[in-house]
């Protein structure tokens, strides 16, 4: 089994809403691939969820709607 390492990271100071329930601010993520290579799986993305707001994340595969889950619920930190 291989292991692959990875690192988000927080390119500038979140400013939420004060009734945002989600809010993720400009984040960037990469991981280092089996190969060693770097590769980015989400580049400055920003979305604000307001409380009672209804979201959905839709794309074609590889576009990382999983990591972006995987951030928002914590399994991932930026």
């Amino acid at each position: 089994m291989q292991s692959q390492t990875m690192a988000a990271e927080k390119l500038s100071p979140a400013a939420a809403p004060a009734d945002a329930a989600i809010a993720i601010d400009d984040v960037t993520l990469r991981f280092v691939t089996p190969d060693g290579h770097m590769m980015t799986a989400i580049r400055d993305f920003t979305m604000t969820v307001a409380r009672g707001e209804f979201a959905c994340v839709v794309g074609p595969t590889g576009c990382g709607k999983s990591t972006t889950l995987n951030l928002v619920t914590g399994l991932l930190r930026p």
